[in-house]
């Protein structure tokens, strides 16, 4: 009697396949976000290499001498300081450019649904715009008690110390103050936001996890800053809460208007074309009361953020009352320094 051969199981059992892990990891980030840097860069380089060519063709000799000005940025020749403004348009539009490239290349076809581009939550939306004078507030204060830094920083290399506001009116002087906002609040926020939180962070929060990842994305969004050092620090900080926003929404949306409005808002002030020399003053006489008031600002929008994320939030009840709270801090806020 011959044995029959033993058959194959009718199942098979297969060992699932690892999906493979979202991109960039850290170097890939470091590597790549230095080629947006370069680019964004160089779009600015070129705009004002052209206005110089100009400026020497037209003005000969003299579009080389310096002008009559109270700094380094008034005493240009016009058609050189008005492409630095130009510039600003141009460099984030070359860094948009390099953003979808890369995007499309590293996540694929469906970018804009794996970055949270389709759907825009107007709960959240509203929570993050009634969050924003809190979120400006207390980063300045931040950036106050980061000044001796900067001092410490400048006075190392031998600089003098530079107030950024005097040079950003300069620049805008001759163009109107929507020009400003589209340079320094929609160009900045569309495109640093894609980068940061929506590429960086999908990657980086994938291979390393939440608390790193948003960590990370952080950093890598002070270091595009590049100075002074407590503007890195400020804006590392400023990225890490809207990175929030970009979890808690689901959508790249919401830190994008955050980000633009509060880009608009020191564009408008830098321009002089809004004065905040009363709520400044307040705010130096009433520093610990502002900051306290701001931080829970961000704190309960914060909070409400979060619950509306869930797929059960602990009790309706609770809901309401933290929205109550954070529309109560806000108030008192701006009622403080109004």
């Amino acid at each position: 009697m011959t044995e029959e051969p033993e058959l194959p199981p009718l199942v098979l059992r297969v060992e699932p396949v690892a999906p493979p892990k979202p991109r960039p990891g850290l170097l890939g980030a470091a590597l790549l976000t230095f080629g947006y840097w370069a680019t964004l860069i160089g779009g600015m380089l070129a705009v004002v290499f052209v206005a110089a060519v100009v400026a020497g063709i037209q003005g000969g000799n003299d579009a080389h001498q310096p002008a009559e000005g109270a700094n380094d940025i008034e005493r240009l020749p016009p058609t050189v300081r008005e492409s630095l403004a130009l510039s600003f348009p141009a460099g984030y539009a070359c860094g948009l450019l390099y953003s979808i490239v890369v995007i499309r290349m590293m996540v694929g076809r469906g970018w804009t649904r794996e970055l949270g581009l389709r759907r825009l939550p107007p709960y959240h939306l509203f929570l993050g715009l009634l969050a924003l004078p809190g979120f400006i507030l207390l980063s300045d204060a931040f950036a106050r008690v980061l000044q001796p830094l900067d001092r410490a920083a400048y006075s190392a290399l031998g600089w003098d110390d530079v107030d950024f506001a005097d040079p950003l009116r300069a620049i805008f002087a001759s163009y109107h103050w929507s020009f400003a906002v589209l340079a320094i609040g929609i160009g900045p926020g569309l495109v640093e936001e894609l980068w940061c939180r929506g590429f960086l962070g999908r990657g980086l929060i994938g291979r390393h996890g939440a608390l790193a990842g948003v960590a990370l994305s952080s950093a890598f969004f002070g270091l595009l800053h590049l100075w002074p050092p407590s503007y890195v620090l400020v804006t590392a900080a400023m990225g890490a809460c809207l990175h929030f926003t970009y979890l808690a929404s689901r959508s790249l949306w919401v830190p994008i208007a955050i980000h633009f409005a509060n880009n608009s808002f020191a564009a408008l002030v830098s321009t002089g074309t809004i004065s905040v020399q009363n709520v400044e003053a307040q705010v130096m006489a009433n520093e610990a009361a502002v900051a306290a008031l701001a931080a829970a600002t961000l704190l309960t929008c914060g909070l409400a953020m979060w619950q509306a994320g869930l797929a059960r939030p602990p009790h309706r009840i609770l809901v309401a009352v933290t929205l109550l709270a954070a529309g109560a801090s806000c108030g008192a806020l701006l009622s403080l320094v109004l």
